[in-house]
């Protein structure tokens, strides 16, 4: 609406503005109200929104961002199921239609890997420790060791890793 509008209401009808008429104490605590059953209800904690309201170190941000990690998780469990089950048709539908040379049975067993970025970043040098340790004493090959420290394609960086050797002994 603006200057000059005519509206057309009828004869016992009454116009006013849309105000709040309680006291302002009354419209923060129903915000503050709302805001709660919202974060409640969508599993969602107020730091997500970047309202934490105080400086947190990463522990205790991945404590109070517990909620939506866990729903993450729920629906990456979900996901990782129905990724599995249409790239098996994928490879499937590849093989039978022959797409880039690809013959029938080229893709069995038809399992592939979805791999999940982490969600909150973290400090891998346990984990590398571990897997040196692991590697050291037999118990995981390069490749597994690879694989846990999330590398896409542990094949090719091993490739890369013996390249560079290779080049490294000729140089010295």
């Amino acid at each position: 609406m603006g200057p000059g509008t005519v509206w057309d209401i009828p004869v016992d009808a009454d116009v006013k503005l849309l105000e709040w008429q309680g006291q302002a104490v009354a419209v923060q605590e129903h915000l503050e109200r709302v805001l709660r059953t919202l974060f409640e209800v969508s599993e969602t904690p107020r730091s997500a929104f970047g309202d934490s309201g105080r400086l947190l170190s990463g522990v205790a941000l991945e404590m109070e961002l517990r909620p939506i990690i866990q729903k993450t998780l729920r629906r990456r469990a979900f996901w990782t199921r129905a990724l599995r089950q249409r790239n098996a048709l994928v490879l499937r539908l590849a093989e039978q239609f022959g797409v880039g040379g690809v013959q029938p049975g080229d893709f069995k067993p038809y399992r592939t890997k979805v791999v999940w970025p982490p969600m909150v970043p973290s400090d891998d040098t346990a984990l590398v420790r571990q897997n040196i340790a692991l590697v050291d004493a037999s118990l995981r090959s390069h490749r597994g060791a690879l694989d846990a420290l999330g590398e896409e394609n542990p094949e090719a960086e091993i490739e890369r890793i013996l390249a560079d050797r290779t080049r490294l002994e000729v140089q010295s």
